[in-house]
C-alpha cells in the first residue's frame, strides 16, 4: 500500500511548508502584518495539501450515486443563489449610482458586474464538465 496517493498536493505542501516560516521571519524582521497573514495561511496551505497527498484515492468511489446526485443538484443551486445575489448587489449599487453619483456605488457595480460574469463562465465550465462525465 502507497502512503503518498497524490504527488502534486505532496509538492506544493512541501513548498508552503517551507515558505511559512520564511513569512513568520518577515513578519518578525520587518513588523508588518501581511507578512504574518501569509505565513498562516502557508501554514494552513501547507497542512491541507500534505493532508489530501496521504488521504486515500478510493473515498469518493464509495459514495452511492444518488447521493452525489443531490450533492450535485444543490451545489448547483447554492451556486445559482450566489449568482442572483451578486446580480442583485450590482443593480443596487447601479441604482444608487444613478441617483447619488457617487463614483465608489459605479466601481463597485462596476466589479461585481465582473464578477458576475467569471460566475457565468465557470458555471458553464461546470456544466459542460459534467455533462461529459455523467
Amino acid at each position: 500500500m502507497k502512503l503518498i496517493r497524490r504527488k502534486t498536493n505532496l509538492v506544493v505542501g512541501i513548498i508552503c511548508a517551507l515558505s511559512a516560516p520564511l513569512l513568520i521571519g518577515l513578519a518578525l524582521h520587518y513588523g508588518e502584518w501581511r507578512f504574518a497573514v501569509s505565513g498562516a495561511a502557508s501554514a494552513l496551505l501547507a497542512f491541507t495539501n500534505i493532508y489530501y497527498s496521504i488521504e486515500p484515492r478510493d473515498a469518493e468511489l464509495r459514495d452511492d450515486e444518488r447521493d452525489l446526485y443531490i450533492a450535485r443538484k444543490s451545489g448547483s443551486d447554492a451556486f445559482k443563489l450566489s449568482c442572483w445575489l451578486v446580480n442583485a448587489a450590482a443593480l443596487i449599487f447601479a441604482i444608487v449610482y444613478a441617483v447619488s453619483r457617487e463614483a465608489v456605488c459605479l466601481t463597485v457595480s462596476l466589479t461585481l458586474i465582473a464578477v458576475s460574469a467569471a460566475l457565468c463562465c465557470i458555471y458553464v465550465a461546470v456544466s459542460c464538465y459534467y455533462y461529459k462525465n455523467n
